[in-house]
């Protein structure tokens, strides 16, 4: 009769060590399945939230130098002349005209560099462990615009001399006073081979029937009554998620895998 038991028992005994076995294969790829839904969705918030950062980072650049040329027209008063433009400048306020120029040329310098870094900060606070992949990468597209200056001794002019990066026009809409800014990246965010992808762009908060808008930057090829003076009227650039294709959105986890491994 023991003999019976110990038989029985060893019989059992089998078929439950698989069962374990199985049941522990199976909560070991059901917990790393959870691990890979949620590290997903930690990524695909991640992605909207560097690209919505991204974005609102450049509008904030753009009012900032719109702002500044805006004042600016107080050191210079600038005059369309055909094909050229003519400003006039105190020669009292030389040193604080170049100090506006260098102002905006280093403001310009750093636009990219700007976005990337915060980029990458807030794809670190949310979980990333690469440095996100942006498409196209964040630019300006501000158009540097050369003036001939006119510096004044009082009411007596000094010759004209050909200064270049005076102001800054907008590189799109050229013939819309109402223009929407272009500005759009697709950014990818990853985090060990997990990645995350959206989109972002500009936005100017401008009426389109306002006669005044002007994109938030002058044209490069403005009519005459435009030309007068630098004319960012408006600079209230913001930034809102868009959609991301689909063969841009595989392109970029392609790419975000490869830099990953």
């Amino acid at each position: 009769m023991v003999a019976s038991r110990n038989s029985q028992n060893g019989q059992l005994l089998l078929p439950m060590l698989v069962l374990m076995l199985l049941f522990g294969t199976f909560l070991a790829g059901y917990i790393r399945w959870c691990r890979q839904v949620y590290w997903q969705m930690r990524m695909d918030i991640a992605a909207e939230a560097v690209a919505l950062s991204v974005a609102r980072a450049q509008a904030e650049m753009l009012n900032n130098i719109a702002t500044s040329q805006t004042l600016g027209n107080v050191l210079f008063q600038k005059v369309p002349a055909g094909p050229m433009e003519f400003a006039t400048v105190q020669a009292s306020q030389a040193g604080t005209f170049h100090e506006y120029r260098m102002g905006l040329k280093v403001a310009l310098r750093g636009y990219p560099g700007y976005a990337m870094l915060v980029a990458n900060q807030i794809a670190t606070k949310n979980g990333a462990t690469d440095i996100p992949i942006p498409f196209p990468p964040p630019k300006s597209y501000l158009v540097p615009r050369s003036v001939w200056i006119i510096y004044m001794a009082g009411y007596i002019p000094s010759p004209a001399h050909y200064t270049e990066n005076v102001y800054y026009a907008r590189g799109w809409g050229h013939k819309k006073a109402n223009a929407q800014p272009v500005h759009k990246n697709a950014w990818a965010v990853t985090r060990d081979g997990i990645v995350g992808v959206a989109s972002a762009r500009l936005w100017l908060d401008i009426d389109s029937r306002d006669p005044l808008a002007n994109g938030g930057f002058p044209p490069t090829d403005p009519s005459i009554w435009r030309g007068l003076g630098v004319q960012c009227f408006y600079p209230h650039f913001n930034g809102r998620l868009s959609p991301t294709s689909l063969s841009l959105s595989t392109t970029l986890r392609t790419l975000a895998k490869a830099a990953s491994s």
